[in-house]
């Protein structure tokens, strides 16, 4: 029977479970605190000896925090071009330059105009640091992944089928030891990963943040009042454990048992890492197929010779380009240069509409406050108190008089340009008792 384990290093104890055959059904768990460097190995020891006997094939989560996470789009679909240009993309936003760093990313949503990722990114230093670490236990470990997106892989292959649920907006959060890791997917594919301390404020902002409401909220890990009593019947962690097998309460392992699941196949949002074996296999078979490709070239040696002047001239042409490429966007890397220039001119006029000076339609934010003004009629009245200006949409923090006049104000901005939609995130009464306060978010 195949195992696959789940090893998560948490930023104060070490969590395993192993997960065996077709089923994934339970087979055992290990968990131990650490403080420093030296309990760590020590835990990772005991729990590499706890399993020694098993074979278990291991995917690995550490922190959220040790990696960063952005959405990006490409004017391409290719998946090797996309992942020759995710690091030098990803320079743009992090303080570090694209050699210092390894990044991966999974594909959110694709259309022919444009490819949207989730891509993550994390110092080779930190991650060279984690693979040292492991590879001192000897667990066969076959990926180091994000331990939020493990959340992801726990709700695709363990919740959705034990509970089985149909596609949703659903956001996934794990508790451990007063901090949350929380993912967010829905019924596309797209997926998001926050991790946050465990409040109550921190499910309302990270859903905030994503720009959707949740249909559905699982909360696993470690019990804590006043977070997990407002979001329903529970019977989701009952049919958990049926589906695994006799467990000891495998909703409060969320995170090792999704990544004991990702073992079977870790997907795009993993750092892969080869085992020993798997290593000398590939190299072997890269030499088996170096040997043909040089019989082959002896015996097609003519027509490669006929080629060569052609390739030289294509050789040409393309340096002439990157050169081009170079001089027009110093200090990126020429992947595809024609759609990295088309992506380049298109977030330029886009900030540029944003600002108020050109592009089909104004979206900066003096013309947003002026259509606002506009479009609130004679009587409805609205005192705001902060305003925060994003990217895709604009946060109103305001006060009326009563709650429907939140409701007309909410219908009148989902229709007036420019924007798309308008949602109420907070709706309260003021502490005075004689307004009500809320707050609204409008997608551009």
């Amino acid at each position: 029977m195949a195992i696959y384990g789940g090893l998560h290093i948490s930023p104060r104890s070490v969590r395993a479970v192993l997960l065996g055959g077709k089923k994934m059904e339970w087979v055992d768990s290990f968990a131990e605190p650490y403080h420093d460097m030296e309990s760590l190995k020590a835990a990772l020891a005991a729990c590499a000896a706890k399993f020694a006997g098993h074979n278990a094939v291991w995917a690995v989560g550490i922190p959220l925090g040790e990696f960063s996470v952005r959405h990006l789009s490409f004017p391409f679909a290719n998946r090797r071009a996309i992942a020759q240009a995710l690091p030098f993309e990803m320079e743009t936003f992090l303080p570090y330059p694209a050699a210092e760093m390894e990044s991966c990313f999974m594909t959110v949503a694709s259309s022919k105009e444009e490819t949207k990722v989730l891509a993550c990114a994390i110092r080779h230093e930190r991650l060279t640091h984690y693979k040292e670490l492991l590879n001192e236990t000897g667990l066969a470990v076959t990926a180091i992944l994000p331990d939020s997106a493990a959340l992801l892989h726990f709700h695709r292959n363990i919740l959705q089928k034990a509970a089985r649920l149909e596609p949703a907006a659903t956001v996934i959060a794990a508790v451990e030891n007063g901090d949350m890791s929380l993912c967010f997917t829905d019924e596309t594919g797209y997926c998001d990963l926050y991790a946050a301390p465990a409040e109550a404020s921190e499910l309302k902002r990270f859903a905030a943040a994503v720009g959707r409401e949740a249909e559905k909220t699982f909360i696993g890990g470690e019990e804590k009042a006043g977070l997990m009593k407002d979001w329903g019947p529970e019977m989701w962690k009952r049919q958990v454990d049926a589906a695994l097998g006799p467990a000891v309460d495998a909703a409060r392992l969320m995170v090792p048992v999704g990544l004991a699941s990702a073992a079977t196949a870790p997907g795009d949002l993993a750092f892969h890492v080869s085992a020993g074996g798997k290593l000398r296999s590939v190299f072997s078979i890269r030499s088996a197929a170096l040997g043909a490709a040089c019989l082959l070239a002896l015996s097609v040696g003519y027509p490669v010779l006929r080629n060569y002047v052609k390739q030289r001239t294509y050789d040409k042409i393309n340096g002439e380009i990157k050169a081009i490429f170079t001089t027009a966007v110093p200090g990126a890397k020429p992947v595809k240069p024609m759609f990295q220039m088309k992506q380049k001119l298109a977030a330029l006029e886009e900030r540029m509409r944003r600002a108020g000076m050109g592009g089909g339609g104004r979206m900066d934010l003096l013309w947003v406050l002026k259509r606002m003004s506009e479009s609130l009629p004679e009587g409805l009245t609205m005192e705001v108190d902060e305003i925060v200006y994003e990217e895709d949409g604009v946060t109103v923090s305001a006060k009326t008089d009563k709650f429907e006049s939140v409701n007309r104000i909410k219908e009148l901005y989902s229709i007036v340009s420019p924007f798309k939609a308008a949602e109420v995130t907070e709706n309260k009464t003021s502490p005075d008792g004689k307004r009500v306060s809320f707050k609204l978010r409008m997608r551009l």
